[in-house]
């Protein structure tokens, strides 16, 4: 079952980036969990999923902000 979250337009002020310690811990624990998964399935190491995850979020940082054109 898939929860639909509508957050208001100026929740997503790029000058007031913040986010509440229990909503860290979870984004946290979701990302973790999910990478130890993934490993585990893949046979891959935790170093080189990690290296793949900082690459693709400052492509992403980068898309954001207009850097970087979606191909």
């Amino acid at each position: 079952m898939a929860i639909l979250i509508i957050c208001p337009k100026a929740f997503f002020d790029k000058d007031k980036m913040e986010i509440t310690k229990d909503a860290l811990t979870e984004l946290t624990e979701i990302t973790e969990d999910t990478v130890e998964y993934f490993c585990d399935k893949q046979c891959i190491s935790g170093q080189l999923a990690w290296t793949v995850i900082e690459t693709l979020a400052t492509a992403k940082l980068a898309e954001l902000a207009g850097e970087l054109a979606v191909v």
